[in-house]
């Protein structure tokens, strides 16, 4: 039984918005283009269900201070988005919700890193479920364009959810603080 009060769903925008990359997460393991292995969670059972989502915050590309580079992408920045709540829908980052336990979004958040990740945002509620996302508290001032490997994880996860071509990647991720020239 899924009974509502056990699950949440964790709004993805960066890497996790690919199926292998998350499940790494999950189950264990490699990223297709990453480096470093994830031990997954205690409780390895597949998300129940995945859907699209639009995130009301601005998404951008960046690192901690100081930081020039991720244990599993390499030199380059990664996914974040502004904490602060974008009133204008055409800056609302394109996401991707997962349905998980509790216990499993606490061992995601865990493996993301509390450090970097250290702000979780309610969302709202979709089938009488928490929606959450993570971000940094922070506005990140070290924008950095992202590595070719993480770049690729998002494209790959953005075409799984979403069936863009392209052009509409393109179109979407050239915007972005950090891509952007």
């Amino acid at each position: 039984m899924h009974d509502a009060e056990s699950y949440v769903w964790y709004a993805c925008y960066g890497s996790n918005l690919s199926k292998q990359r998350f499940l790494c997460y999950i189950v264990g393991g490699t990223p297709e283009y990453g480096q470093k292995y994830y031990k997954g969670c205690k409780n390895k059972d597949y998300p129940i269900e995945d859907r699209p989502c639009n995130i009301p915050h601005r998404l951008y590309f960046a690192l901690p201070d100081g930081e020039t580079e991720t244990d599993n992408w390499g030199p380059g920045g990664v996914a974040f988005i502004n904490p602060e709540r974008e009133e204008s829908e055409e800056h609302w980052t394109k996401g991707r919700m997962w349905r998980i336990t509790k216990e499993q979004y606490e061992d995601v958040r865990n493996q993301e890193g509390r450090g970097w990740y250290n702000y979780e945002i309610l969302l709202g509620k979709e089938k009488g479920m928490p929606i959450y996302t993570i971000t940094n508290a922070n506005i990140l001032a070290n924008i950095r364009q992202p590595s070719e490997a993480y770049l690729k994880t998002m494209i790959s996860g953005l075409k799984e959810i979403r069936k863009w071509s392209v052009e509409m990647l393109a179109e979407y991720l050239t915007k972005k603080a950090g891509i952007k020239s």
